[in-house]
């Protein structure tokens, strides 16, 4: 869809600028170890990948299993 480009230049308004202004200072800490963050890693495939996702893709294969099983044996 095209986008709508008539307010792409206009000004903030006195308003908008007030309001900003009244936003409190983000001082926000990321809760994330940072060495690991940066720590290069050793290996990375499609196990390590999808850790964690066992259970939703298990059912996710069990219920695209049925499906073609139902339809196979109906009409």
């Amino acid at each position: 869809t095209p986008r709508d480009t008539a307010l792409d230049g206009m000004p903030a308004t006195p308003e908008l600028l007030a309001q900003v202004d009244a936003l409190p200072a983000a001082n926000d800490v990321p809760d994330i170890d940072e060495a690991r963050a940066v720590a290069p890693e050793d290996a990375y495939g499609l196990r390590r990948l999808l850790r964690g996702f066992g259970r939703p893709l298990t059912l996710s294969l069990l219920l695209v299993a049925v499906d073609a099983g139902l339809g196979l044996a109906l009409p």
